[in-house]
């Protein structure tokens, strides 16, 4: 006679299909915390000068895949596309690349809720700064 193995209780996973309306609830809870960090530490001293503000974008901008602008003191407005996690931004990649979509002018941000809030802001600084000095590079070089 064979021993049959009693049922492990199934944690659900992340890669678990979601109705829509609960991402959209997620994704719009990873904005409202980005938000948050940014009114925290914009205006602080650790900022960099050259950042001038974190805006928000418009409806119409936000269809287009941007829902916040980095705006720097050289004009610059650099568009952030918030995730709610590592494993969205990852997802999100591996759709554009199947969809052969190029959005490499938007920074995907991941803001989950296990990520302190600093480390956060500082990966947003710094793929900001990293940006930033793309377009500078491509400024000069069309001057």
């Amino acid at each position: 006679m064979l021993r049959q193995k009693k049922p492990r209780a199934v944690l659900r996973h992340h890669r678990v299909p979601r109705p829509e309306y609960v991402l959209e609830r997620i994704g719009r809870k990873a904005e409202q915390r980005f938000r948050k960090i940014c009114r925290r530490f914009l205006p602080k001293e650790g900022t960099p000068p050259w950042l001038v503000n974190i805006a928000l974008s418009t409806h119409q901008e936000d269809m287009d895949g941007a829902d916040f602008f980095a705006e720097t003191e050289e004009g610059f407005r650099i568009p952030i596309d918030v995730k709610s996690s590592k494993s969205a931004v990852y997802d999100f990649k591996k759709k554009l690349l199947q969809r052969r979509e190029d959005r490499s002018h938007v920074i995907l941000l991941a803001v989950d809720r296990n990520t302190p809030e600093f480390e956060i802001w500082c990966r947003m600084v710094g793929d900001v700064s990293v940006k930033r000095l793309e377009l500078l590079a491509e400024r000069a070089a069309r001057d």
